[in-house]
């Protein structure tokens, strides 16, 4: 059995590396008491993954982990128990409990919704901001194992509108199908603009695709058609 929880990072908890969120919630699930099941070998681990990791300095509403158990157990009591060794700012909003054939979160992300608030002149030029997303590609530069390269990245962009609150709001490609940080999309628009973007970002959900369709995490189908 698995459990999957979803859960916030938000406060100092956004500054925290993907590394240490992840050492924060090993030492959060022992505190709990929580079964995990640990790999086997020479040096036992626990099984656990996270379904996408946001970026550094990005607060969020749709962290999810997903952790292997050792036994049967009620979700709503490992999300209490979980929330009672978490700090505030890590707190879990959800979970629920599924089979070990429930299909893997981290391969099923496709989609990100973001809120970006802008401030500054980045704010204030609405035209600008408009004419950025009317571009026929907009190029970003990626640095990778191999150095840094050029790519055009509007593909990835799947969405986006200025709310009347000024914020930005975006969808975009997530999930090991392709992956768009809102960081790289800002450092192009600050490209675009001459001056860097100052923005606070906030990722608000992430979810899977059946047919096109926006498809929950929590209600994926497993390999025989079902849903946990």
């Amino acid at each position: 059995m698995r459990f999957l929880a979803q859960f916030q990072k938000t406060g100092g908890a956004q500054f925290v590396s993907h590394l240490d969120l992840m050492r924060a919630m090993q030492r959060a699930l022992r505190r709990a008491d929580v079964p995990v099941r640990f790999s086997k070998g020479f040096n036992p681990h626990p099984v656990m993954a996270f379904a996408q990791a946001s970026p550094v300095g990005v607060e969020s509403f749709a962290e999810y982990v997903d952790v292997a158990l050792a036994k049967d157990c009620d979700a709503d009591t490992l999300v209490r128990a979980l929330n009672g060794a978490l700090p505030p700012v890590l707190k879990a909003s959800r979970g629920v409990c599924v089979q070990d054939g429930y299909p893997a979160l981290m391969a099923r992300v496709a989609r990100a919704a973001y809120t970006v608030r802008l401030e500054g002149d980045a704010r204030q030029n609405v035209a600008k901001w408009r004419a950025f997303f009317a571009q026929d590609e907009i190029l970003a530069q990626k640095k990778g194992k191999a150095g840094v390269k050029t790519i055009d990245i509007k593909p990835m962009v799947f969405a986006q509108d200025m709310g009347e609150d000024g914020a930005l709001c975006l969808i975009l490609a997530a999930g090991s199908g392709g992956n768009l940080s809102p960081m790289l999309l800002l450092g192009a628009l600050g490209g675009f603009l001459g001056a860097p973007v100052e923005a606070r970002v906030t990722l608000e959900d992430v979810w899977a695709l059946k047919d096109g369709a926006k498809t929950d995490l929590f209600s994926l189908e497993t390999k025989g058609g079902d849903t946990p």
